[in-house]
């Protein structure tokens, strides 16, 4: 008998917008880094598989063409974002799934949501 196996339908954190603060033009690509998962620093490779999309890695930072998502564990996330001609921003939200559906193999689905809002310097 096969093991039983567990499946994503979603990435548990999905960046739904990058926005700028002042004009609420859409900001086509963000680069996230400093990834912390419940505290613990996440390298950006570890969180770019199973369902992620629209995301890549570029050294120590995972790149994001809004909308994306990522990771699969759920709990709290903290990074840091910035665009060209933006600062870095710190944000921190609470990443969870909505939806589990028992069985073999089981799945989680339905990830939460965050949008990313820059302030130009």
């Amino acid at each position: 008998m096969a093991p039983c196996l567990h499946t994503y339908d979603d990435p548990v954190l999905t960046v739904s917008s990058a926005v700028d603060t002042e004009s609420w033009e859409n900001i086509p690509q963000i680069r996230l880094r400093g990834i912390r998962i419940n505290g613990i620093p996440t390298h950006p490779e570890a969180v770019s598989r199973r369902g992620a999309f629209n995301v890549s890695v570029d050294d120590d930072a995972l790149l994001c063409d809004a909308p994306c998502g990522f990771g699969t564990v759920e709990g709290v996330y903290d990074f840091s974002a910035r665009a060209p001609a933006y600062e870095w921003t710190r944000f921190r939200t609470v990443a969870r799934y909505h939806t589990f559906v028992p069985g073999c193999p089981s799945r989680d689905a339905d990830g939460d949501s965050v949008a990313v809002e820059l302030t130009p310097p």
